[in-house]
């Protein structure tokens, strides 16, 4: 009986243990900014990704060392450039590259993704 009983108590306690450890996992959050957010023709922007993880957005730590993927659509890459489709966050989680306009005015669609998190933001060219 008492080997019945330790061996329930032990079942019992590994499912809560489970069960609580399994909701302790951070999540990602990711911003996504485009600085200025309007150009001239000729003009520059710095796409810039903030990446911060924690159990929601007020206590989230900055993240060092993660990958940013950066791209524009391919039915806008004629209007504007990235100088990188990849960046790597420093101290602060934030990574930068720039977006050079190529001369056409159009609004372009820069998406960020980092693990499965997905952001976007848009530049315009004036």
């Amino acid at each position: 009986m008492t080997r019945k009983l330790g061996t329930s108590f032990l079942l019992v306690t590994l499912i809560i243990a489970t069960a609580f450890l399994s909701g302790c996992e951070d999540k990602v959050f990711l911003t996504v900014f485009a600085d200025p957010p309007t150009i001239a023709l000729d003009g520059t922007s710095s796409i810039t990704a903030v990446v911060k993880a924690g159990k929601n957005t007020e206590t989230a730590k900055p993240v060092e060392a993660a990958t940013v993927n950066i791209w524009i659509p391919k039915t806008e890459e004629a209007f504007a450039k990235l100088s990188a489709t990849t960046a790597t966050t420093d101290k602060q989680g934030t990574a930068a590259v720039k977006l050079t306009a190529l001369g056409v005015k159009k609004t372009v669609h820069i998406t960020a993704k980092v693990k499965e998190e997905v952001r976007n933001c848009t530049v315009v060219i004036k």
